[in-house]
């Protein structure tokens, strides 16, 4: 009768371990589930007619946004740059404008890597696609043609502040847990 004995190697992760990693992956869990709406959440509404202005400023503030107005697109730079960080949720812009255009705005923005920090949606009667491609291209999140539906707007609008929130709540996370190591 043959005895022997056999010996093999298991590491069991500590309990300190198990309940960092449960906690991390709870703050995840809350960051994602947090519910985001548009109240309270400031927009920056870049429109130079004065009827579209006040049909989307109607819309944006009957959901509780605030609505910062800007007239055109040099307006809209300076009211950009003027706000704290992470203060303007979303801006929201037309095309077509005196004294900068929405093409204008976009370019500046890339230049100074503005527009990584915040979302762009643009709502504009030009329908070409060349045109919408560029707005694309140039960093804009969506694009609305008009004349639009009142429900889609808020809905693309919320959607984008609530994806933006997203990110930005997991990216606090990881740069935590970054300095945490």
């Amino acid at each position: 009768e043959e005895t022997g004995e056999a010996f093999c190697r298991i590491r069991l992760p500590s309990l300190i371990d198990e309940e960092q990693a449960q906690e991390k992956d709870a703050k995840v869990q809350e960051a994602v589930k947090r519910p985001v709406s548009i109240r309270g959440k400031k927009i920056l509404l870049v429109e130079d007619n004065e009827l579209n202005m006040e049909i989307a400023e109607f819309l944006l503030r009957k959901e509780g946004a605030q609505v910062i107005r800007a007239w055109n697109g040099k307006e809209a730079l300076e009211c950009f740059e003027a706000s704290a960080p992470g203060d303007i949720s979303v801006i929201l812009m037309d095309l077509v404008m005196p004294v900068m255009d929405g093409f204008g705005v976009l370019k500046r923005m890339k230049e100074r890597r503005m527009i990584e920090e915040i979302p762009v949606i643009v709502i504009s009667a030009e329908v070409s696609i060349p045109t919408i491609r560029q707005t694309y291209e140039m960093g804009v999140v969506d694009y609305i043609s008009r004349p639009f539906d009142a429900q889609i707007v808020y809905n693309r609008v919320f959607n984008t502040i609530k994806l933006y929130a997203k990110q930005r709540r997991l990216m606090k996370i990881l740069t935590d847990q970054a300095r945490e190591k």
